[in-house]
């Protein structure tokens, strides 16, 4: 097991979070529950030589509508904007958003404060921001900046 994996069981123990560590991938999977998203599934990783770590939210929102595909991403770009270090992915194949953070390393080490803010802003980004907007974007088939999906 990487060093900084490491750090991140003994992080994730701390505050008592479940995960399953698969050794074969070098890969730790944990999950939270949210609000406007029943489970938000984690993978976290380190990079080829550790030069940083990886926290993927796969499969946030599947199987999107051509038609509705324009405003989510213009959402995404927007909720982009407004907020740091989270990235979207779109798949095409499964029609698929994805969400991450990766933190960059190099000549440093992993710290618990680090871990725990990237851990709580994809958590916090991906369901108290995003999910609300693309949810609606699905439903309604409008774009809604920030602003306009809190005041509804």
């Amino acid at each position: 097991m990487t060093m900084i994996l490491n750090k991140v069981i003994t992080c994730l123990e701390k505050n008592e979070v479940k995960y399953e560590f698969d050794a074969e991938n070098q890969c730790i999977t944990t999950g939270f529950k949210g609000e406007n998203i029943e489970d938000i599934l984690l993978l976290i990783n380190a990079g080829e030589d550790e030069d940083y770590l990886r926290i993927l939210a796969p499969h946030l929102l599947t199987n999107i509508n051509e038609a509705h595909e324009s405003l989510i991403f213009q959402a995404l770009l927007h909720i982009s904007l407004q907020t740091n270090m989270v990235r979207w992915a779109y798949d095409p194949m499964g029609r698929e958003i994805c969400a991450t953070v990766e933190l960059p390393l190099f000549d440093s080490t992993l710290t618990e404060k680090q871990f725990e803010f990237c851990l709580e802003a994809l958590v916090k980004i991906v369901d108290e921001i995003a999910i609300p907007r693309l949810k609606a974007i699905l439903e309604t088939g409008v774009f809604m900046t920030l602003e306009t999906a809190y005041m509804n």
